[in-house]
């Protein structure tokens, strides 16, 4: 399948303008860094509802992946579900193209031991797309931080389909120590977009200030890995 292909965003009803202009700004923001904006479209779909059917809006796609566990914000949704069933969207199909699904509730997601996170905040499946939840930054009083964590964190999701940082082991954003555990695989060891944020809110606050106070939000390796996505 053609790698250079539209980006399309869709969300959930409960996500706020906001919410969705500030996903919207992150992916601007890439395909400009990795200069494919005038070739890459994006297209907002807004809350998603074609109908009461398979696979005809989000609120399918969440019922089928919803979850019987609950820490603490309310039912979660599993999104490994989530990216699998849209890889046989008839959407995707009939028209190629990169998700971005903006949700609500909480996400988890399973490991490789089979166990189950307590949570996630996003996730992204190479040439498929990614799902972000935004339920976890709004516990934040300052809206603008809440803004800017989305927007990283879009960046960072859809960095991982892009192939950034793919295979390399990272840092967290609140260490400067390398990590070899799974949980730092496929990330980044530079003040770079592409590290690791294990501590929801503050790793991606510091993300955030980071990437705010950088000329770039990647650094030149990501952005290279990048380009050489598309290339191939």
């Amino acid at each position: 399948m053609q790698r250079k292909r539209p980006v399309y965003i869709m969300n959930s009803a409960g996500v706020a303008d906001d919410e969705r202009q500030a996903v919207k700004d992150g992916v601007k923001t890439i395909l400009e860094i990795i200069g494919l904006e005038k070739e890459i479209q994006i297209k907002d779909l807004g809350y998603w509802n074609q109908g009461s059917g398979e696979y005809e809006s989000v609120d399918w796609y969440l019922a089928k992946a919803q979850m019987a566990t609950n820490n603490g914000y309310g039912s979660q949704v599993n999104d490994d579900k989530i990216l699998d069933l849209y890889d046989n969207s008839p959407l995707r199909k009939e028209a190629p193209h990169y998700i971005v699904m903006i949700i609500d509730k909480d996400l988890t997601s399973k490991r490789n031991d089979g166990t189950w996170y307590n949570f996630v905040i996003g996730d992204g499946f190479q040439d498929i797309g990614v799902v972000l939840s935004v339920k976890r930054f709004r516990g934040l009083s300052d809206s603008q931080k809440q803004e800017e964590c989305i927007k990283t964190l879009v960046m960072h999701e859809l960095g991982h389909v892009f192939g950034a940082a793919d295979g390399r082991n990272g840092i967290d954003a609140l260490s400067t120590q390398s990590n070899s555990s799974v949980l730092y695989k496929d990330h980044c060891d530079q003040e770079c977009v592409m590290r690791q944020g294990s501590r929801v809110p503050d790793a991606w606050i510091k993300i955030s200030e980071d990437r705010l106070k950088s000329v770039r939000p990647f650094c030149d390796k990501c952005i290279v890995e990048m380009k050489k996505f598309f290339s191939t």
